[in-house]
């Protein structure tokens, strides 16, 4: 597919070149459509066909446009191809047909063509008929669609959706189109964007050559000039392109009066075509234009061999008439004035054929100059009044025109203006961004710092609470294993039996505690209900082993939220209530229960023991113990303790969920 577009392009620069031809071709022999049928009727996939029907167009479009209508019928028998994708190179087709005759009616089908294609999603299709669509709104002189049509092509281009096609060229006709509405400034800046990119001789002096038209059109030649001297000078640079430096470089200084410097350009750029395949015709035709304008009539008429050598069908029109008032001035000088009338009479009919310009006024110019100096005075006079009204109907053209284009150069530059203050806007948008993203980057950095070290704190927490619960809860029991140990030390007699058995009880003791410190730490053990199971458990094995009734009840319904260090304290409240259950209060019955009501948890021991008066001193800091305990659970944990003597005991622990 890229290939096609670099097709179109190709044919588009050089249709201008060709232009004319079409006047000339014999109508289209069946044989060739005939041909192009039979070189295809091996091809199976019809997709393919679609492809090879437009390329056949691209290929016939100049050369044999009229069979164009029937290729595009042959692509609507296409029965196996989707019915949008049909009608969409139906339309591509159709437009290539009238691109040359009637440009609205190209649009026409290019238009419904684009559509067609942006249901198809088909980016490079879209792409050629943008910029196709760009060049026919040009021919139309719709300078403002053109450039809309341009912009949009560029913008495919930079969002990469198209491979291997270079923005440049895209660049260029957009410059080139605002050299030809007169917004100079704004194809300089497009140039200058280009020169930034370009790393070859070649395209650079491409770039400056059209940058040096750009200035030649706003009347700056001295700056022209000068962006011509690199190149001007360059040995690396080709043939072609030089030859096109000099004539450049030829016609300003012709344009500014320095005639034999441009003499001297021109001849270079003659001498240097001469060792080319393929001749270029103006750069004789300027050579001789400004020999004429020293008078050197000989040497101007030593060109025309050369020049008469040319197909003149086959060039342009503006150069055709170029070429005939060339002549015609020649004879003209030599006083051959019957032949230079038939020579401008020439060039009479191939401007009749342009639009008008001032070449319609130089030749009528030349035309009243012959007839006056042949004796016809009525002749030039009427010559003379016919000049004065396309003079002056060519002046208020050229006025309305301008005012026109003056409309289109305004709108041009207050888009450009406009886009170069949304550039600037992104750009700020994009730095602020950029500031944004760095901030978030470094406050990200510093809320993981500060993580890291709210997370190296706790483990430094909880290694000191573990480091106290070792000492607090085990310092006492492992002091006592040692008096204990030298206690039997010295004690040989029968005596020494109690201080092992005590010694094994605080061993026992010590084992629970440390194993209680772990399970209170261990993550695996975080889950509520593997808690809840080991209360049950540790409540279980202590009332059998003093064979005491009990009942166990636990809602496991409810979820309690815990830190490590409340769950750790509500196990030793509950261990310690337990405990002091079994072994101080002689009960033949016993109750836990775990529930939860109205948005709080509840725990309940009760037990038939001997129970005890909660008014008095009682040794041991057991129950100072669980109080402070359960203050440590949360602020708003409350421990309720009924007992009286006889009369068993109930503890009751609520804290809110």
């Amino acid at each position: 597919m890229t290939r096609l577009i670099v097709v179109v392009l190709v044919c588009f620069l050089t249709f201008e070149i060709q232009a004319q031809n079409t006047a000339n071709q014999l109508p289209p022999s069946r044989q060739s459509i005939e041909s192009f049928k039979s070189s295809i009727s091996d091809i199976t996939n019809q997709d393919s066909l679609l492809i090879r029907y437009y390329q056949f167009t691209l290929q016939t479009f100049l050369s044999n446009p009229r069979v164009i209508p029937e290729v595009a019928e042959l692509v609507l028998e296409l029965n196996e191809v989707e019915v949008t994708k049909k009608q969409a190179f139906y339309n591509l087709i159709l437009s290539k047909y009238w691109e040359r005759p009637r440009p609205d009616s190209a649009i026409y089908f290019a238009e419904k063509s684009i559509q067609l294609f942006e249901q198809l999603n088909e980016k490079q299709q879209i792409l050629s008929l943008k910029i196709s669509l760009g060049n026919l709104y040009l021919r139309n002189n719709e300078f403002l669609k053109s450039e809309e049509q341009f912009l949009e092509a560029i913008e495919i281009v930079n969002d990469k959706e198209i491979e291997g096609f270079e923005k440049e060229f895209l660049i260029e006709r957009l410059a080139n189109l605002y050299v030809r509405v007169g917004a100079t400034e704004i194809a300089i800046a497009q140039y200058e964007q280009l020169l930034d990119s370009e790393t070859g001789i070649g395209g650079r002096c491409e770039t400056l050559l059209r940058m040096s038209n750009a200035y030649r059109v706003n009347n700056e030649l001295e700056k022209a000039k000068e962006l011509l001297d690199e190149c001007d000078n360059s040995t690396e640079l080709d043939p072609i392109r030089l030859v096109s430096i000099k004539k450049s470089y030829g016609t300003l200084e012709r344009t500014l009066g320095n005639y034999k410097e441009a003499i001297t350009k021109f001849e270079e750029a003659v001498e240097i075509q001469k060792s080319l395949p393929q001749k270029d015709f103006l750069s004789h035709l300027f050579l001789a234009q400004a020999y004429l304008d020293i008078k050197e009539v000989k040497q101007a008429e030593g060109q025309l061999p050369f020049l008469d050598s040319f197909n003149i069908n086959r060039l342009q029109l503006p150069a055709r008439v170029e070429y005939y008032l060339l002549k015609s001035k020649i004879l003209y000088l030599k006083k051959e004035f019957t032949e230079a009338l038939n020579m401008i009479g020439l060039a009479e009919q191939q401007v009749s054929r342009m639009p008008s310009s001032i070449l319609e006024i130089d030749v009528w110019v030349l035309k009243g100059e012959i007839l006056n100096s042949m004796g016809e005075y009525e002749t030039a006079y009427n010559v003379t009044r016919h000049l004065i009204d396309s003079k002056a109907i060519l002046e208020k053209r050229g006025e309305e025109m301008e005012e026109a284009i003056s409309r289109v150069r305004f709108q041009m530059r207050a888009k450009n203006q406009e886009l170069a203050e949304v550039a600037n806007e992104l750009g700020t948008v994009k730095t602020r961004n950029a500031v944004v993203l760095i901030l978030l980057i470094l406050l990200t950095g510093y809320i993981f710092y500060r993580y890291r070290i709210h997370f190296l704190l706790q483990e430094e927490r909880t290694r000191n609470k573990i480091a106290r619960d070792l000492h607090d809860d085990l310092s006492a029991t492992l002091s006592s294993i040692s008096f204990f140990s030298e206690a039997a030390k010295r004690d040989d007699s029968q005596d020494s039996n109690k201080f092992l058995k005590r010694i094994d009880e605080s061993a026992i003791e010590a084992k629970e505690k440390i194993n209680d410190i772990i399970w209170a730490i261990d993550p695996e053990n975080d889950d509520w209900e593997a808690f809840l199971t080991k209360c049950k458990r540790y409540a279980s094995k202590m009332f059998e082993s003093k064979d005491i009734e009990y009942q166990i009840e636990i809602d496991t319904t409810s979820e309690v939220p815990m830190k490590i260090e409340a769950r750790k304290e509500l196990w030793l409240v509950y261990k310690e209530i337990i405990t002091n259950l079994v072994r101080h209060s002689e009960a033949s019955d016993a109750c836990v229960v775990f529930s939860s009501i109205n948005n709080s948890f509840i725990v309940k021991v009760e037990d038939n023991g001997i129970g005890f008066d909660t008014g008095k001193n009682h040794k041991g800091n057991g129950l100072d113990n669980i109080k402070k305990r359960v203050s440590s659970i949360s602020k708003k944990s409350k421990l309720a303790l009924e007992s009286h003597p006889g009369k068993g005991t109930k503890w009751e622990l609520v804290f809110s969920l």
